[in-house]
């Protein structure tokens, strides 16, 4: 879980300032092809609007999640180790991130019809399989190391009476 948080943050974070770059690139353009600052400012402001909005259901968010969830699970050591990164699992997963964003990539610029949104809806698929499936494996670990069964003893009152609360709000 630790892995597909910090991957996911990372992935935000690369999303959000490929956006403005986009936004600027297209505030640039528009600029030298109308000269009107006003029309530059909303065709930008679109643009990193529109791929805010698709980047909430699909983006690089999801693909370093995906990477940093599978590199945590393979780690042998708690510290970093650069050999760590050559195993052949984590390069598998490396490329599968990256085919993952490959194929979105690639749906976009085709002109057949139906393939681009088939495409689409695989890496959306495949995409959302992965986390639910390592998100699984993160809840199943953190039983197998007892953190659940330890935060709910420490917690217990507390989460008597939020479980007391949503009863009788039922």
């Amino acid at each position: 879980l630790t892995g597909l948080l910090i991957g996911f943050s990372v992935g935000s974070g690369f999303g959000f300032f490929e956006n403005v770059m986009y936004g600027f690139n297209k505030y640039i353009y528009a600029l030298l092809v109308s000269g009107d600052e006003i029309v530059a400012s909303s065709v930008s402001i679109g643009n990193i609007v529109g791929r805010t909005a698709s980047d909430f259901l699909m983006g690089h968010h999801y693909w370093t999640g995906i990477f940093g969830a599978i590199y945590v699970l393979f780690k042998k050591k708690a510290n970093f180790n650069v050999k760590e990164l050559f195993q052949w699992r984590v390069m598998l997963a490396l490329l599968f991130s990256m085919s993952l964003h490959a194929m979105w990539n690639g749906a976009t610029s085709m002109d057949i019809p139906v393939l681009p949104v088939v495409m689409e809806l695989l890496v959306y698929a495949l995409s959302v399989g992965s986390l639910i499936i390592l998100i699984n494996v993160g809840i199943a670990q953190t039983r197998i190391l007892g953190i659940w069964e330890d935060y709910q003893s420490e917690h217990k009152e507390e989460l008597l009476v939020k479980e007391a609360t949503v009863n009788s709000e039922n």
